[in-house]
């Protein structure tokens, strides 16, 4: 999916009341006369849940409503979009997902792809919170917390011990052990402990694992990022090769590529020590330092709310990632 904003200002949509956005441009409405999930973007393998996948090349589809009663606001938590395909949770724990399903990341227990219409994920617990990454997904169990995880593996992306070149097409408990928060990126998973440690797995070429070592090998296991002793976790989110974490005192902190100053470490030099651990973010702009309440990390750029309600940036803005032809970072209030 892609941004569907063709302004070089910061837009507000007025379709409805908006509140749930994802940066790959999936909302959900809970308006009486409008409610339902908004999808816009690239519909190649019918990732926008409309019921077709568009020709090649047909340009984006805008913000349309996924016709269904079923998918009314009120029904549905969250949407979360990787990719290609996206995950519909609903409010009594079942997951829906669409789009493509090439690696088995939609869970059906098949690789037939693309999925246009929204079905139902099978062989899953009631869940709690879902994470699509680039060709992988991950699921929070609503009763015991664990990890559940489908789709691509070939860089151990499901933690699971082993990387393997066949995908799961089954959702598979990890580890049975509880965690609180979920993130996927592409070839990597999030999770943070009930105590709001982080751990990580997968691709690392990056660094984007926070474990203090950059590598060419993926990790299968999940283990705890570096650096984190004394700090406290309450959210992750996960970008194409970069990790933003918040903590319990509205600090943001990073890890990975920095080749567009992603990281928010006040350059744009990538490989650095510092970027193989979560490092504090700086906004050199901003004094004092924002208090952050939610994070959000794209491809190859990061923003952020601070308790102000304002919103910051940071890192890739040549296709105006932020809605502002502005260098980074930059306060839209």
């Amino acid at each position: 999916m892609m941004l569907c904003f063709r302004s070089l200002r910061a837009t507000i949509l007025s379709l409805a009341s908006i509140f749930k956005v994802t940066l790959w441009s999936v909302g959900i409405s809970e308006t009486a006369a409008a409610s339902g999930i908004y999808t816009c973007g690239n519909n190649v393998n019918g990732t926008l849940g409309l019921g077709y996948a568009s020709a090649p090349y047909a340009g984006p589809a805008f913000f349309t409503a996924l016709n269904d009663t079923l998918f009314a606001g009120s029904n549905v938590t969250e949407v979360s979009a990787g990719a290609s395909h996206m995950l519909i949770l609903m409010r009594n724990g079942t997951v829906f997902g669409v789009g493509a399903n090439d690696n088995g990341q939609l869970g059906l227990g098949h690789r037939n792809s693309p999925i246009v219409t929204p079905v139902r994920i099978p062989n899953l617990p009631l869940i709690r919170a879902v994470a699509a990454g680039a060709t992988h997904s991950l699921f929070l169990g609503a009763a015991d917390n664990y990890l559940y995880a489908v789709g691509d593996n070939s860089d151990g992306q499901l933690c699971i011990s082993m990387a393997t070149p066949d995908p799961y097409l089954k959702a598979t408990v990890v580890g049975y052990v509880p965690w609180s928060k979920i993130a996927a990126g592409v070839g990597t998973s999030y999770v943070l402990s009930a105590a709001g440690e982080p751990s990580s797995c997968g691709r690392n070429e990056y660094a984007q694992l926070g474990q203090n070592v950059r590598s060419g090998t993926p990790n299968p296991s999940l283990l705890t990022m570096s650096n984190v002793n004394g700090k406290v976790f309450t959210d992750v989110s996960a970008g194409a090769n970069h990790v933003l974490l918040l903590s319990n005192n509205g600090r943001v902190f990073s890890a990975g590529r920095n080749q567009f100053g992603q990281l928010g470490t006040g350059n744009n030099i990538d490989n650095q020590a510092q970027s193989y651990y979560p490092t504090e973010v700086f906004i050199s702009s901003v004094t004092p330092q924002p208090v952050f309440t939610s994070i959000a990390a794209g491809n190859e750029f990061s923003v952020a709310v601070d308790s102000l309600n304002r919103l910051l940036g940071w890192g890739r803005n040549d296709r105006y990632q932020f809605g502002v032809p502005l260098l980074s970072p930059w306060i839209a209030n």
